[in-house]
């Protein structure tokens, strides 16, 4: 009885998470996570400091109930990013064929782009970050993906001085 009420506080904490603010994003930074708590906190950290768009993080957390998914919404929860937790797929556990890790990644990923960027951000430059890999210093995503020669000359400067456009 007791494992099945915490479940249901995880279930419902993770509900409140998701109806986290939307909104116009000029670039949703997804990231999924599933046992490596301490690095979620130093990777939104970087990313609120160094984007220079105005970014809205998702997190995914596929980690299995229990105290590793209740830090996991802490951490969201204190820099107030959404956390999102996928459908579990019970084929998974299973599953004799091909690493189960890896299929159950490319399931949250599948179901993030299905049910959260298209319908609700569809026109955001959509970013999907390992949770270990952060920006150490400004970065425009935007310009990153035009064309050098469609930059102005002033995007190309601040680029190469480190600067650029802050968020407001």
């Amino acid at each position: 009885e007791g494992r099945e009420e915490h479940r249901a506080e995880e279930e419902e904490e993770g509900k409140e998470q998701q109806r986290g603010a939307k909104g116009p994003a000029e670039v949703v930074a997804a990231i999924v996570v599933f046992n490596q708590v301490d690095m979620l906190s130093y990777q939104v950290e970087s990313i609120q400091t160094h984007f220079q768009e105005q970014t809205e993080i998702l997190v995914v957390i596929n980690s299995p109930l229990g105290p590793l998914r209740h830090s996991f919404l802490s951490v969201c929860k204190l820099y107030g990013v959404r956390a999102l937790i996928p459908p579990h797929d019970p084929s998974l556990a299973n599953s004799s064929s091909g690493s189960v890790a890896s299929r159950n990644h490319s399931q949250a990923v599948n179901w993030l782009w299905r049910n959260v960027i298209l319908p609700e951000y569809p026109r955001s430059i959509f970013v999907l970050l390992d949770p270990d890999v952060f920006p150490l210093g400004p970065v425009s995503i935007r310009s990153r993906l035009l064309p050098t020669s469609r930059r102005t000359g002033r995007e190309r400067e601040e680029e190469r001085r480190g600067r650029g456009r802050r968020r407001g």
